[in-house]
């Protein structure tokens, strides 16, 4: 694809404009992802109280880690509890006072081990901060989804800016010559990383969105479904609210879960935040990553399961969703992955510091050049 002059000159001011728009948010959004790419590892090393020693006894109950939760902070909501892979930490997520906090336990005494309020936790900040701007998030998402929709535009503008109208030109558009001056070699940094770049870049974009829009997410889903309609999967599921509550659903319907799946790594119990909020159990076997799961659902007050969904029935379009944050935190490839996405988000926030010298070289070029005619003229 060749583009003509005047092409060019629509597609440099659009990229320029919307890279002036949209430089600091860029800038920010890429420096906290990188930041979060590795949380997972750092605060295993740096936070004793996620690591407790393997046993060999069952696990305590989901009740009485329930129970023991609400002894730390009586008044909390419990709103998960999950069991993770083995020598972890047993969690269980409570909401106090708007301020969401990760209790840990051990997960076969039920010993108390630490209180993590995530309001003043690091990584938590800097997830607010990726995600939100550290704004209310119905403030923050949609200035932040604005700007990954307007890079996501930058990028591919790039792209065809990068696209030489000679052939010859091609070899010199992969290299950066760092015998030149440093206003050539900024032009390279910026075109040339851009470019090795922009694929993780454009899959981020997509995947960023896809978490926090729900819109994105469907999108992604009936891309991948072929338009094909599977009304299992948008089956709804309520609690009977009327009937008498069962004493010890919750521990039954996790024994049942057990007994169907002992092999699974690592289990999320999501409790009912409202009445007639079925019980859901979610099982996931290549943990830490999230996209081989297999979803229960069970009636909260009775303990009897209304829906079972194996990962293996799952549409394509469900499957998409369910690996979308593995692939956008690079996970789902491990280390590797997220070593790339390490690389890809550190040099992407460079380019809104190597874009705006270009500017102010092309800047200060054109004003010495109106001066250059005025003399002469």
């Amino acid at each position: 694809m060749r583009l003509s002059v005047t092409q060019k000159k629509v597609i440099m001011t659009i990229h320029k404009w919307l890279g002036f728009s949209t430089g600091a948010l860029v800038f920010i959004i890429c420096i906290t992802g990188c930041i979060y790419v590795f949380h997972d590892e750092l605060s295993n090393a740096t936070q004793p109280w996620r690591s407790v020693r393997i046993e060999n006894r069952a696990e305590a109950a989901p009740s009485f880690l329930q129970a023991q939760a609400l002894k730390v902070n009586p008044q909390a909501q419990v709103l998960q509890v999950r069991y993770m892979p083995p020598g972890k930490a047993a969690i269980v997520i409570t909401r106090l006072n708007g301020t969401f906090h990760n209790l840990f336990f051990n997960p076969y005494s039920g010993q108390f081990l630490y209180d993590q309020n995530l309001k003043d936790d690091f990584f938590s900040t800097i997830k607010s901060l990726h995600r939100f701007l550290l704004l209310p998030p119905n403030i923050g998402r949609p200035i932040v989804g604005t700007g990954v929709i307007l890079f996501f535009i930058i990028l591919l503008t790039g792209l065809l800016l990068w696209i030489p109208r000679r052939n010859k030109v091609y070899t010199t558009r992969f290299t950066i010559n760092f015998r030149a001056d440093w206003k050539h070699i900024n032009f390279d940094l910026h075109k040339i990383l851009g470019l090795y770049i922009s694929a993780v870049l454009l899959i981020s974009c997509v995947t960023g969105l896809a978490i926090s829009f729900p819109w994105m997410k469907k999108a992604l889903y009936n891309t991948a479904n072929l338009g094909k309609a599977y009304p299992a999967e948008q089956q709804k599921f309520y609690t009977d609210t009327l009937a008498p509550a069962r004493p010890g659903a919750l521990d039954a319907a996790y024994r049942q879960v057990l007994r169907r799946e002992p092999q699974a790594r690592m289990i999320h119990i999501r409790l009912g935040e409202k009445a007639g909020t079925p019980l859901s159990i979610q099982t996931f076997y290549k943990a830490p990553r999230l996209y081989k799961q297999n979803i229960h659902l069970f009636d909260s007050r009775s303990g009897k399961l209304l829906s079972f969904q194996p990962y293996q029935s799952h549409s394509p379009g469900k499957k998409l969703n369910n690996i979308n944050y593995d692939i956008h935190t690079g996970q789902v490839f491990g280390i590797w992955g997220k070593l790339i996405l390490f690389i890809a988000s550190l040099l992407c926030s460079t380019l809104p510091v190597t874009g705006f010298f270009i500017w102010r070289h092309k800047r200060q070029r054109d004003r010495e050049l109106d001066k250059l005619d005025k003399r002469l003229g």
